[in-house]
């Protein structure tokens, strides 16, 4: 055998090993990719989860707090003070940061009947429309169970605004005055009274 022989040998000796370790190489890797494939399946579903429990977990927790808030002792009469400060407190601190001014924040006289406590606020305030939806959204984030009983929007006559905005309209320039509106609201918020064990 002569030299350009046994080198033809070798270099397909090297070619078909060089097949054989890519070729194996390539079933391995492929087998690897399916098993990484199905575990980031699982992964995702674990992921999805653990999302929608982290979801609940808020949720619920906010669901507790309202239960925990409105829940009293049995020998509670009325509402306490503190809570009826507290709240008033709370429904002005939504006027200041949503910039509404109130015109007057009232308590009324608690209602008891049975199981249920009840205690009623009147709050007159004026706004846009924009800022009562802003206004209702906050009370209903809120972690009190509170209940509007009646929802009384009237428009403020402003003449000095219509009078500015019919003169800009006259001058070419369109600028949109938002209304607003005298809003009285009539809230309760409840607690129950727990059974003695």
């Amino acid at each position: 055998m002569q030299y350009k022989e046994k080198y033809l040998i070798v270099l397909l000796g090297i070619i078909l090993l060089s097949f054989v370790f890519f070729y194996t190489g390539n079933l391995m890797i492929k087998g690897q990719i399916k098993d990484i494939k199905k575990f980031d399946r699982r992964i995702g579903k674990a992921i999805d989860r653990l999302n929608s429990a982290q979801v609940l977990n808020r949720e619920l927790s906010g669901v507790s707090r309202v239960i925990r808030n409105s829940i009293t002792d049995s020998e509670t009469e009325k509402f306490p003070a503190e809570d009826i400060n507290a709240f008033v407190n709370q429904l002005g601190n939504f006027a200041d940061t949503l910039k509404i001014p109130v015109v007057s924040l009232s308590p009324k006289e608690s209602y008891s009947p049975g199981k249920v406590m009840e205690h009623q606020f009147t709050i007159v305030f004026e706004c846009t429309y924009v800022q009562l939806g802003q206004f209702v959204t906050k009370l209903e984030r809120s972690d009190m169970i509170i209940r509007i009983n009646t929802f009384d929007v009237l428009p403020i006559r402003e003449d000095k605004k219509l009078l500015a905005q019919a003169e800009a309209e006259a001058a070419g320039e369109v600028e949109e005055i938002a209304t607003r509106y005298r809003v009285t609201l009539d809230l309760s918020t409840f607690k129950v009274r727990k059974e003695e064990a």
